[in-house]
């Protein structure tokens, strides 16, 4: 009979974890990570016969706000992401993932926090963990791509930003769309990815956007929000379209993967959420869906 243990690693047990990153996910980010992010008390492992054959990490996330409380209250939700759920090749489909993320969720709540929130890399993820977890799709956004061939002329100058001017401004222009209000070593994480890409936290204007060049052809704008944030279609948002020409000035590419806050709920899913006690949240507002920001995908 096969044997799974689910467990927190141990200090000495960081060079397996890290194999179980390399082989899933390649190098990228895992220094950054493992210097600014891990925790072995937020970590969980999978053993399988002995082997560790599965990690999964729990991070602090900031706050989800404003929201609706069950309670009646409106402060913020405190909350936790769970992030980089691997497992091995040859011990996939062994029910190790969906146990991690149970035992994620639990410590959770141990630590105290109100909320946990996950983005799933597929669509199929949704309905494996909805199935299976607590867990419910909750945060929506646009997502658009953008060729250069269609993008106008901006003389509108674009300038790298500082983390804090960029926490700051993005509250600013969020407003009271609900959303999770990051903690600074989220971003700080992002940013060491968005280095590593050859992109940046930027200021355009009277907007803001997270940048990760994903090819020589291709740059992601992980997070474009623009004043009143943007109604619904960018090539109809003048704003918007001049941020998207702007940021082409100083990131050239052939086309551009823009995503930005959904006003319907009616763009794409993106990530789950689920409370770790009784309370329940919804949105603040019923005419923005809930949107996640910051998930390095």
């Amino acid at each position: 009979m096969n044997e799974i243990i689910i467990r927190n690693p141990g200090d000495d047990e960081i060079p397996a974890i890290r194999a179980i990153w390399s082989s899933v996910f390649g190098d990228i980010g895992a220094d950054a990570f493992y210097q600014l992010l891990y925790d072995t008390k937020m970590c969980c492992v999978a053993e399988y016969n002995g082997v560790l054959a599965s990690m999964g990490y729990l991070i602090p996330t900031g706050e989800i706000s404003p929201v609706m409380v069950s309670a009646g209250d409106n402060k913020p939700v405190k909350c936790a992401m769970i992030y980089a759920i691997a497992t091995l090749p040859g011990y996939r489909g062994s029910g190790l993932a969906t146990a991690i993320v149970e035992k994620l969720i639990d410590t959770a709540r141990t630590l105290g926090y109100d909320a946990v929130v996950l983005c799933p890399s597929n669509d199929e993820l949704f309905e494996y963990y909805s199935t299976r977890t607590g867990l419910q799709e909750w945060f929506y956004l646009n997502e658009r791509v953008v060729k250069s061939s269609n993008i106008g002329k901006s003389q509108i100058p674009t300038v790298k930003m500082s983390l804090n001017d960029y926490m700051l401004m993005r509250e600013k222009l969020l407003g009271k769309t609900t959303h999770i209000r990051q903690d600074i070593k989220i971003l700080r994480y992002q940013a060491c990815l968005c280095n590593e890409s050859g992109g940046g936290f930027i200021r355009t204007g009277d907007s803001c956007a997270i940048i990760e060049r994903q090819s020589d052809d291709v740059v992601c704008i992980k997070e474009l929000l623009t004043p009143g944030v943007i109604k619904n279609d960018i090539e109809k948002d003048k704003i918007a379209t001049k941020a998207i020409a702007s940021i082409a000035n100083m990131f050239p590419a052939d086309e551009y993967l823009v995503r930005y806050p959904s006003m319907t709920g009616e763009g794409r899913r993106f990530g789950m959420l689920t409370m770790t006690g009784s309370l329940s949240v919804e949105p603040a507002s019923k005419d923005m869906a809930p949107f996640y920001g910051v998930s390095f995908d």
